[in-house]
């Protein structure tokens, strides 16, 4: 309630029920309350959850670990940049400076990736580009399929092939990656349903 005005300027914060389930859930699985490590969360447009997952989560992660890495996915390149920047503009506050001294680093610090000196980072990607590189201990995938193209097969398929194949080896390491993946479901073979269908074991919340 009190960073809402760093991120939504001139806008009012309304509180909500299903804004505290899904925040409980976030802090149970960072805690390690959570066995399988592996969050699905499934929630309708316009209900919060990228503000939720994208910014103001790793924005209280880094206010204990700073040192944590984030590496996060959509099927839209420009809304993870969008929710990058909100997030830098969040830690870069004076309200946040003042309560939490998460520096940035002056040397890494751009709209689809910024670092904090105590060797924490935030990288953003897109679901259909190109997916290469860093690793880390949460793995943030907000809306990996667009809803224009959820009846397409080869769409499904190409998500669900770059979660297999990429994204889900992604962690620094294996015993201990935090995996979040929150969507509005979309098709019985979108990705929640895919991981599912894997049996990969996974909390659930379904609102």
């Amino acid at each position: 309630q009190d960073a809402w005005a760093y991120v939504e300027p001139g806008t009012v914060y309304t509180d909500g029920w299903h804004i505290r389930a899904i925040c409980q859930y976030l802090q149970e699985l960072s805690e390690g309350h959570i066995p399988s490590n592996n969050l699905l969360i499934n929630v309708p447009p316009r209900h919060m959850k990228s503000l939720l997952v994208n910014i103001f989560f790793p924005a209280w992660i880094w206010t204990h670990t700073p040192y944590a890495k984030f590496l996060c996915f959509s099927y839209s390149e420009a809304l993870t940049v969008r929710d990058s920047m909100k997030c830098r503009q969040l830690i870069g506050s004076r309200w946040y400076q003042e309560r939490f001294h998460v520096t940035i680093n002056p040397r890494n610090d751009q709209k689809d990736k910024f670092e904090n000196l105590m060797g924490g980072y935030r990288y953003c990607f897109g679901t259909g580009g190109s997916i290469a590189g860093q690793g880390g201990d949460y793995l943030l995938i907000d809306d990996p399929l667009e809803v224009s193209k959820a009846n397409s097969k080869a769409e499904r398929e190409k998500v669900n092939y770059t979660y297999d194949n990429s994204i889900s080896m992604r962690g620094n390491d294996p015993k201990t990656v935090r995996k979040i993946l929150i969507m509005q479901r979309l098709h019985d073979d979108d990705l929640c349903g895919h991981v599912i269908a894997r049996g990969d074991p996974w909390e659930l919340l379904i609102l």
